[in-house]
């Protein structure tokens, strides 16, 4: 009996409300059932403004990676440019630190301020003109080929290159001692590690690794910049800089025409423009 009960007490509800709700509409009052209705507020401010408000601390660091991320970007531009150009034309210096320092794999300082590394390249674009073609023909001149990345476990651009530099005929001519331009070359090769100052972007480090100048590493704390003054002069000129007169194993190359007789003589008057 009582299943009997529960099972048509539904029914009978069903039946009560079918014909409440007929009656109403048959009269013209149709209403609608009651909703459950939610309190519905207004506001002035914006959805994220509340969001946005940054304390101090954390507005400096959101401020710090937006200018580190924008002079990244014009590091790597500016490299990217500057790379074509690396053995003749100004270079921009605008992305360096002031007191950018220049090291080797074993993180010895060999060169220390932007002034410094402003001269160690401008007495390599002299040097490479005075005894080197700077064609920009890959076959004939002296140029530059890169490859760059950016390391973002370490905060580094790398650029690994490789430098062909070519004697200038004219000169190999006229040494008694001459060989043929492809045999008189200088190939280098190595990886450039640009290190980031984490809050301004601007380059504070250039580390130079694995320096290879015509199939002979330049194991620190060997200069590289002294080391290669060294080959491109024994080479461009026949005089050897060392002492064992070794140069590196590179052959002599297109020199000894012009009447100087020590390395370092060449050295100052490549400097001076002759």
């Amino acid at each position: 009996m009582f299943r009997f009960v529960s099972l048509i007490l539904p029914f009978l509800f069903c039946v009560d409300y079918v014909t409440a709700y007929s009656t109403l509409s048959s009269a013209g009052t149709r209403q609608s059932m009651p909703i459950l209705q939610l309190p519905i507020t207004t506001s002035t401010e914006s959805p994220s403004s509340s969001s946005s408000v940054l304390s101090p601390v954390l507005q400096q660091m959101v401020d710090e990676r937006r200018l580190y991320e924008m002079n990244l970007g014009h590091a790597m531009d500016t490299l990217r440019k500057d790379y074509s150009k690396l053995l003749t034309d100004s270079l921009d210096f605008s992305i360096y630190s002031s007191d950018v320092t220049l090291v080797d794999a074993s993180n010895h300082i060999h060169l220390q301020g932007l002034a410094n590394y402003k001269t160690a390249f401008a007495f390599l674009q002299t040097l490479v003109k005075f005894f080197y073609h700077t064609s920009s023909n890959t076959l004939s001149g002296s140029h530059v080929q890169h490859r760059m990345v950016y390391d973002f476990a370490r905060q580094a651009i790398r650029i690994s290159w490789n430098v062909q530099f070519t004697p200038k005929l004219s000169l190999a001519s006229s040494s008694p001692s001459s060989v043929s331009s492809s045999a008189a070359r200088v190939y280098m090769d190595g990886i450039s590690v640009y290190k980031l100052d984490s809050k301004t972007g601007q380059i504070i480090q250039h580390k130079i690794e694995h320096v290879v100048i015509n199939g002979s590493s330049v194991v620190p704390p060997q200069h590289v910049f002294t080391t290669l003054k060294e080959v491109l002069i024994s080479t461009g000129t026949g005089i050897h800089t060392r002492n064992n007169g070794g140069g590196y194993g590179i052959p002599v190359g297109v020199g000894g025409a012009w009447g100087y007789t020590t390395a370092d003589a060449i050295a100052a008057a490549a400097a001076s423009g002759l």
